[in-house]
C-alpha cells in the first residue's frame, strides 16, 4: 500500500493528470477579486512610500475603492 501511495506522491493522482485535459475559465467573481487584490497590493505599496503603478480593470469601482482602502488600513495596523 504504501508504495502505491508513494507512486502517486511522485506522480500526482489520476484524477489531478486526467483534469490537464479539460478546460478551467475564471469567473467573474474570480476576476473581480484578482482585480481587488491587485489594487490592494498597490495601495499598501503606495502607504509605505514604494512607486507603484496602479492597476487598471474593468472591475473596479467606488465599492472596491472603498473596500481596498479598509484593507490597506487594516494590513498597516497590524
Amino acid at each position: 500500500m504504501f508504495a502505491l501511495q508513494n507512486r502517486y506522491a511522485l506522480s500526482g493522482s489520476p484524477l489531478s493528470r486526467l483534469e490537464q485535459y479539460f478546460p478551467h475559465p475564471a469567473s467573474t467573481a474570480a476576476a473581480e477579486g484578482t482585480s481587488a487584490h491587485a489594487l490592494g497590493e498597490y495601495k499598501i505599496h503606495r502607504v509605505l512610500g514604494h512607486k507603484f503603478k496602479r492597476p487598471i480593470s474593468d472591475y473596479q469601482s467606488d465599492e472596491m475603492e472603498s473596500y481596498t482602502d479598509d484593507y490597506c488600513a487594516y494590513v498597516m495596523e497590524q
